[in-house]
């Protein structure tokens, strides 16, 4: 499609004159660049804040055990997921069993939020994944930058104490190829040539421990289910006692 535009006299008239003149309003100042701007919907906008883990000011929501209300960036946080979770996950509605979207304790306790790992929490990651809110769901959507701010809140929650963890003890290659060929050897001669060892020890021997090395269990488990063949999932089984092969 074609259109012509002409910047003169339109039908004898001068186009120029039927425009309203332009007026300046000027921009009121910005006294607090760091407090949270709440918009009509009730969620915070995505105003950068020059301190988000200031605590918040006295007065306004504020509740030094509550981690939706100590800090500002989570006010904001708490915020967004009343703008876009809240109709389906609290005030009496309970989609998918969950009634507690506002509710920091329960999150925690029922895994939807892992303090101080964003990847590992359910409410961050079905943000990331956009299926949360429901793909059907397009009038009201957090954007990149509110989930952005959803996992900074998460990281930079104080971990759990249940989460701590030791490495255990290095394992060399040889440790490895040597449990590798006692497994092996306990296995049925018909079986041993199509036999594969996988293994998480490059982690383990970095330091990783915990929930962390959990993680990559599960992305290995996952990965080999991707190419398999079979119709059900299956688990692979570790062979020696810290479960790293």
């Amino acid at each position: 499609m074609a259109m012509a535009c002409s910047f003169g006299e339109i039908d004898g008239t001068d186009g120029f004159n039927d425009v309203d003149p332009v007026t300046n309003t000027p921009t009121p100042a910005v006294t607090d660049p760091g407090a949270p701007v709440v918009t009509p919907g009730g969620g915070s906008t995505n105003n950068p804040v020059t301190n988000p883990g200031a605590p918040a000011p006295v007065g306004q929501g504020f509740d030094a055990d509550d981690p939706f209300q100590s800090t500002i960036l989570g006010q904001q946080v708490k915020g967004i997921i009343e703008q876009n979770c809240a109709q389906c996950h609290a005030n009496g509605a309970k989609s998918g069993d969950m009634d507690y979207i506002t509710d920091f304790e329960s999150l925690v306790k029922n895994g939807k939020i892992v303090p101080g790992v964003k990847e590992d929490s359910q409410l961050y990651a079905r943000m990331v994944q956009n299926s949360m809110p429901p793909a059907f769901q397009r009038d009201q959507r957090p954007t990149f930058q509110q989930i952005d701010q959803v996992g900074q809140w998460i990281d930079e929650l104080p971990g759990l104490a249940s989460d701590e963890c030791e490495p255990v003890a290095l394992m060399t290659s040889d440790e490895q190829i040597q449990a590798m060929a006692e497994d092996t050897a306990k296995l049925d001669v018909e079986d041993q040539p199509f036999t594969r060892y996988l293994t998480v020890s490059y982690s383990s021997n970095a330091g990783a421990c915990g929930r962390e090395l959990d993680r990559q269990r599960y992305a290995l488990m996952k990965g080999i289910n991707s190419v398999s063949t079979e119709t059900s999932i299956g688990n692979p089984q570790p062979i020696d006692k810290n479960n790293l092969i």
